[in-house]
């Protein structure tokens, strides 16, 4: 009972870790698709830009 008890001690101990560790790969992800939604609007602008000289 006792190794129970302090088993799940140590679980919400390393409960804060894991949630900090999911958001920052929560921004991560977000930095990835803010990253890709400037290059593909980039690409979009470089293309019109194109269309317009021709």
């Amino acid at each position: 009972m006792a190794a129970e008890a302090k088993r799940i001690q140590e679980e919400r101990v390393d409960a804060p870790s894991f949630v900090d560790q999911f958001q920052g790969v929560m921004e991560d992800i977000e930095e990835a698709r803010n990253s890709e939604a400037q290059r593909k609007k980039a690409v979009v602008l470089r293309r019109r830009r194109r269309l317009m000289n021709n």
